[in-house]
């Protein structure tokens, strides 16, 4: 059955609403309305999905997706309902999203991936977005058609918040886009003084981390040498050296999670 204008506003409106009670009768109806497209909003072919997912409807996102609703749904810039979540700041909803099997790189008509709208956020949830989409798989390293990665968008923008969470999770700032340069430069570029702090502290803490191996190679010599009461290969300089290195390396690294307080460092 063709739904009717009438219709299809009214499954709009039960999505928006959360009112899955008027949204299950409305189904019962006519199925097809959970794939209905609203092209009356200005905001361009929107779906019930959509609008369940900006407005943090985790039950009618779960009610759609079980009576036939298409999960990666896109408006007319080919946004889905995972973008729309993160875009929005809902967290539990794209956390639902993601359960039920939505497309954690999806791409908008920019290529733009919900990891990219993650990082752009100026809200305060963007670091709990990204580590959700992340913890789903999410590229870190995707890149926008401009050649924008999310780590190299979050320096562009100034958003320490997520530079500092793209980096914890393992996001490249060596990549480099064409005609901007990689992290590091983009930030001295365009003059973000904070951001090159947090890039040059994670980079010190990474490289005194590439270290530990040496040193911790070195301890085990160490010990052998004191267990074997080897005075000629026990030398105070190695011992010196590896109190020095690791006292450095714990510094840098409490340096940079005092920056970050909010980070949940525990959960990496």
């Amino acid at each position: 059955m063709y739904p009717s204008s009438e219709s299809v506003a009214a499954v709009m409106e039960a999505s928006r609403e959360g009112k899955t009670a008027r949204l299950m009768e409305l189904l019962e109806w006519n199925p097809t309305l959970a794939n209905a497209k609203d092209d009356s909003s200005g905001l361009g072919g929107l779906a019930p999905l959509h609008w369940a997912a900006m407005n943090n409807r985790v039950e009618v996102v779960e009610l759609l997706v079980r009576r036939g609703a298409s999960i990666d749904t896109t408006d007319c810039s080919e946004l889905t309902p995972i973008h729309y979540a993160v875009e929005a700041g809902h967290n539990e909803v794209a956390s639902s999203l993601l359960r039920l099997k939505a497309s954690v790189d999806a791409k908008d008509q920019y290529d733009q991936t919900p990891l990219h709208t993650a990082a752009a956020s100026k809200l305060s949830r963007s670091g709990e977005a990204i580590r959700t989409l992340v913890s789903h798989g999410a590229t870190l390293d995707a890149r926008r058609a401009d050649g924008f990665t999310p780590l190299c968008l979050a320096v562009y923008l100034g958003r320490e918040g997520a530079v500092s969470d793209l980096l914890m999770s393992g996001a490249d700032p060596r990549v480099e886009v064409k005609g901007a340069g990689n992290a590091f430069q983009i930030a001295e570029r365009e003059h973000r003084a904070r951001v090159g702090a947090v890039l040059r502290s994670w980079n010190q803490m990474r490289a005194l981390d590439r270290d530990l191996g040496m040193l911790h190679m070195l301890r085990g010599q160490i010990s052998l040498a004191t267990s074997e009461d080897n005075d000629d290969t026990m030398r105070s300089g190695d011992r010196w050296d590896y109190a020095a290195q690791c006292r450095k390396y714990y510094a840098a690294s409490r340096k940079f999670r005092r920056a970050f307080p909010d980070h949940q460092w525990n959960a990496r």
